[in-house]
């Protein structure tokens, strides 16, 4: 299941993806690694149109911050393609030269038939 949050107010709609970008983005640009981050707490005002943010790195250490949505640059959405699904491409192999092989004329294999003993018969006298 996918889950889309957008924040309408005033005139304006945010998408959640969206403010995680956008703040994803801005601590990189400030020298912060994701693979810094434990946690990242993000905090929406719409009534200010301002986004805040707190980084919890693994040290335990803080990293806060302040932005304006208004200045929050417009991502594309992705569209995926759902109606046509290719085939999986097959890569072929160039397989190296092979020896000839002279088969050996083999003889056919005859299965023996089970030894059955067969009961003695009886002779009646007339």
């Amino acid at each position: 299941m996918k889950t889309m949050l957008e924040v309408q107010y005033q005139e304006k709609n945010v998408k959640n993806g969206d403010l995680d970008k956008y703040v994803k983005e801005t601590l990189k640009e400030q020298g912060v690694k994701s693979t810094e981050v434990d946690t990242l707490n993000i905090y929406y005002l719409p009534e200010t149109a301002k986004v805040f943010f707190v980084a919890i790195k693994k040290d335990g250490s803080e990293f806060k911050g302040e932005l304006d949505v208004n200045a929050m640059p417009e991502y594309p959405e992705v569209v995926k393609k759902t109606a046509a699904k290719k085939a999986p491409v097959k890569k072929s192999v160039a397989k190296p030269a092979e020896k000839a092989v002279v088969a050996k004329e083999e003889k056919p294999v005859v299965a023996a038939k089970p030894a059955t003993k067969k009961a003695p018969v009886k002779k009646t006298r007339k």
